[in-house]
């Protein structure tokens, strides 16, 4: 967006947007951690795997900002 906006391109803010981004982002974060315990409690443990790379990846995502 940045780059974007130095260009001299226009952007627009809709505010008619439900959740915001980083709401949806947290959404499916927590549904995929979620599903992932699940299957690894009642499954296979394998699936644990999932929520530990969701895990992993919000905290990157964290970093980032």
């Amino acid at each position: 967006m940045n780059t974007w906006k130095q260009a001299g391109f226009t952007t627009q803010i809709n505010k008619n947007t439900a959740i915001s981004f980083m709401q949806q982002v947290q959404v499916v974060a927590g549904l995929l951690v979620l599903s992932g315990t699940l299957l690894g409690a009642f499954v296979s443990p394998w699936f644990l795997l999932l929520s530990g790379f969701v895990g992993a990846g919000l905290i990157f995502l964290t970093n980032s900002n």
